[in-house]
């Protein structure tokens, strides 16, 4: 499992695992199964973000369950800063 090495942002680890995700990922040439192996990927990607990146953020995202890996990284950003994403 990719773990978020320290001095490496959360942005770098965020390509890292993308890169892995995208390694997984065979090409074929039917449409349908070209989706699902691209969908189990994006799965992937998600489970690798949120189960490696370190600190306060990476429980907060673990706590939050995220959909997409956008809105983990969107939630990290806002424990990082403070902005409260939920509006007013």
């Amino acid at each position: 499992m990719a773990r978020q090495r320290k001095g490496k942002t959360a942005r770098e680890f965020l390509d890292l695992c993308r890169l892995l995700a995208k390694r997984t990922v065979p090409c074929t040439t039917d449409p349908v199964l070209q989706r699902a192996y691209n969908e189990q990927a994006e799965q992937l990607l998600l489970s690798a973000f949120s189960k490696g990146i370190l600190g306060t953020a990476g429980k907060q995202i673990r706590y939050a369950s995220p959909a997409t890996v956008e809105e983990a990284f969107t939630n990290r950003s806002d424990s990082v800063t403070g902005r409260n994403s939920g509006g007013a």
